[in-house]
């Protein structure tokens, strides 16, 4: 995996996983020169639109003084994200192999990026984003670049109920991005607020209480989210809801399955965590039942279940047809194939893993 750096005026090539400033923007995709010409007074020599740059969210507000416009050289191969709640840090792996664990490549720090017990994390192109826990505190979505060099930050959403009675939001995981919009669940007030890329709060939405989606005399708050197609699957403790994420507001389910009393039967739940959409089915973490995962289609019906007493699993995500597992019961990551067969595991840390994604290569 080989990035391509320059800018500066004195500055040399640089070539390996080195650091990506905010003031530099790359362009890709077009016939531009393998060698870089300066700006000049801070203009760019190539024409620049926001498509060029690969992610809305990066456009060019300004031109540096002394630099240059050069290439970016994705990695062509998938890179792992795993949170570590207690150490407040994100671990960065390459996949591994067969059953080859993969390699440590660096540290998203907590301290040095200003987040704490960090709970998801996703993918998003070219971005990472991260969400905080929040619980006792403002929560916050940090996003980095894929190396974890600081791109932005933002406070997800405190309700004027909230606000009132001293509450802050707080997330229990399940963010998700989704056709440049951040879906964000607030477990505070049991809803789902959507931002654009850049944190600014779209829409906020939920679906009414039936008395299905109770648990412990409470209702239940989204948890994991997934998208098939333009539905959102959302998953609470132990029910499960299909929902049209461009409504606001109270929207009724699309469908519904799953109950407040949950239990262990087979396509039954007890602690839904997090979820990962595979073609035309869900394989969904469930840290209440054994730690197993279970597999279900896109209508709820069970297809089978794995990993009973083994994975606990506290996020999930997908690459190349292997389910990449952020694992309580090895402290790091345990790969498996879509139909249950260990391929390879390796231990990150002593804390609690808590949430994986991964950046995937088009």
């Amino acid at each position: 995996m080989d990035w391509i750096l320059y800018k500066g005026e004195g500055k040399q090539w640089a070539k390996g996983f080195v650091p990506i400033g905010n003031e530099s923007f790359y362009n890709e995709g077009s016939s531009m020169a393998d060698t870089p010409a300066p700006l000049g007074n801070g203009s760019p020599v190539w024409s620049m639109t926001n498509s060029d740059f690969g992610d809305p969210a990066i456009t060019p507000t300004h031109q540096p003084g002394c630099g240059y416009w050069t290439k970016r050289v994705l990695p062509t191969e998938g890179i792992v994200y795993i949170a570590d709640f207690d150490f407040s840090k994100v671990f960065i792996y390459k996949t591994g192999s067969g059953s080859t664990p993969g390699d440590l490549m660096g540290v998203i720090d907590g301290v040095t990026m200003g987040f704490t017990n960090p709970v998801a994390v996703f993918v998003y192109k070219y971005e990472v984003y991260i969400a905080e826990w929040g619980n006792g505190y403002q929560g916050h979505i940090i996003v980095t670049d894929l190396q974890g060099n600081f791109h932005r930050k933002w406070p997800y959403y405190t309700t004027p109920y909230e606000s009132a009675h001293g509450f802050w939001s707080y997330t229990a995981g399940g963010l998700y991005v989704y056709n440049q919009e951040v879906y964000v669940p607030d477990a505070t007030s049991y809803v789902i607020n959507v931002y654009d890329l850049n944190g600014n709060l779209k829409r906020t939405f939920d679906a009414p209480s039936d008395g299905s989606q109770l648990i412990y005399g409470q209702h239940e708050s989204a948890i994991a989210l997934g998208f098939m197609g333009a539905n959102l699957y959302v998953g609470y403790i132990t029910a499960f809801e299909v929902l049209d994420p461009s409504k606001h507001g109270t929207q009724t389910p699309i469908l519904k399955w799953g109950s407040g009393s949950g239990g262990s039967g087979d396509g039954q739940f007890f602690d839904i965590n997090s979820m990962v959409v595979v073609a035309d089915n869900l394989f969904v973490c469930d840290t209440g039942n054994f730690g197993r995962i279970t597999e279900i289609d896109r209508n709820g019906n069970y297809i089978t279940k794995f990993g009973i007493g083994t994975i606990n699993g506290y996020g999930i995500d997908e690459y190349q047809g292997e389910l990449y597992i952020a694992s309580r019961q090895n402290q790091g990551v345990k790969v498996f194939s879509t139909q249950g067969d260990l391929h390879r595991e390796w231990i990150v840390t002593t804390g609690r893993v808590w949430g994986i994604g991964l950046y995937k290569p088009v």
